[in-house]
């Protein structure tokens, strides 16, 4: 009879309560987490994969023949070989990160609060706050966008969008200039009702405090009570000063920071993961979570191979428990003609 030796199948803990618990509070929850506003799911089969980008200009195109699209009778039906929809197949490949902490048995053994949801947790808002700083990296970066569509607020505007006054309404005139120029290169399959405006706190603070705003604010009846913002008529503003709906673009301010330093770095501190003096109108079509394999205008998706798995690992020799959370996504701008990104808004 062969020699057995024990194997390591009780080192492994299971914890699937506790990653529905972060997919919920964490990589689903819209309320507390802005990401969840401007971006697209996509659970993926794979890690690695293709979806298609369909030219928009298509969709629009009117025969430029001698007759158009025209069919006199007693004549054959007009072919359309040369007017099949063009598009391209673009590849993409989920990255896997792991976010981990330890902790000794004994802490988890007298421990009389739940210790291991709460370093669950801890590393659930970890693993948020990469995904945020991940997607950021992305669609603020101006080579992934057609270079029309990264503009200036002066080329948009004619001026600084902080120098807008309710008779030169620039933060109006660079939103609707960019749904515009969305609209014109979707075909009008992304229209103004469709976009947001996305931009971090420092900007909104000092879009916030433009004569744009606040002349238009003082000109209202109940201007006290939106100034308080306390009151049922300050309710539409959000915590930075702006209206939710900022001429009807729902305004979503990414304010979540990251820390880019080692532990005991003398330098480290908060940055904000989306940059500042930049908006970017964009679009997301749906609600949060997509299927694979359909076609979409959202300007980002997020391709999730592994969402956010939290794991639990024993080793009885040292008596500690290895806690760790697995996320393996990617993100890309699969429509890049759905957004406009506006670079230098105040100077």
């Amino acid at each position: 009879m062969a020699i057995g030796y024990p194997g390591n199948i009780n080192t492994y803990i299971p914890t699937l309560e506790l990653s529905g618990n972060l997919m919920v509070g964490f990589s689903r929850n819209i309320a507390d987490f802005p990401l969840n506003r401007y971006i697209t799911v996509t659970p993926v089969k794979l890690p690695f994969g293709a979806y298609l980008y369909f030219n928009p200009l298509d969709l629009g195109r009117v025969r430029n023949k001698p007759n158009g699209a025209k069919w006199a009778p007693g004549t054959l039906r007009p072919t359309g070989f040369q007017d099949n929809l063009g598009f391209e197949e673009k590849q993409f490949r989920c990255t896997r990160y792991n976010h981990s902490n330890t902790l000794d048995n004994l802490s988890v053994d007298v421990a009389n609060w739940p210790i291991q949801k709460v370093n669950s947790e801890a590393l659930g808002q970890e693993a948020m706050t990469e995904r945020a700083w991940q997607v950021c990296n992305v669609i603020s970066d101006s080579t992934k966008y057609a270079a029309s569509h990264v503009v200036t607020a002066s080329s948009l505007a004619g001026g600084f969008l902080d120098g807008g006054t309710t008779s030169d309404p620039r933060i109006y005139t660079a939103f609707s200039s960019a749904a515009t120029l969305i609209q014109k290169d979707t075909m009008g399959r992304v229209r103004q009702g469709d976009l947001f405006a996305l931009m971090n706190n420092n900007t909104a603070l000092k879009l916030s405090r433009s004569r744009e705003i606040r002349e238009y604010v003082m000109q209202q009846q109940n201007s006290r009570g939106m100034i308080a913002m306390k009151s049922p008529e300050g309710a539409w503003l959000n915590r930075y000063g702006l209206p939710e709906d900022l001429y009807s673009y729902p305004v979503i301010v990414e304010d979540t920071y990251y820390n880019g330093s080692n532990r005991g770095n003398a330098s480290e501190g908060g940055s904000n993961v989306f940059p500042d003096n930049t908006i970017l109108v964009g679009v997301r079509k749906g609600g949060l979570e997509s299927s694979e394999g359909m076609a979409s205008y959202s300007t980002c998706h997020l391709f999730i191979y592994e969402d956010m798995t939290v794991e639990a690992h024993l080793d009885p020799r040292h008596r500690v428990l290895f806690m760790d959370v697995a996320d393996h996504y990617t993100p890309e701008i699969v429509a890049p003609v759905s957004a406009v990104l506006i670079q230098n808004v105040f100077s």
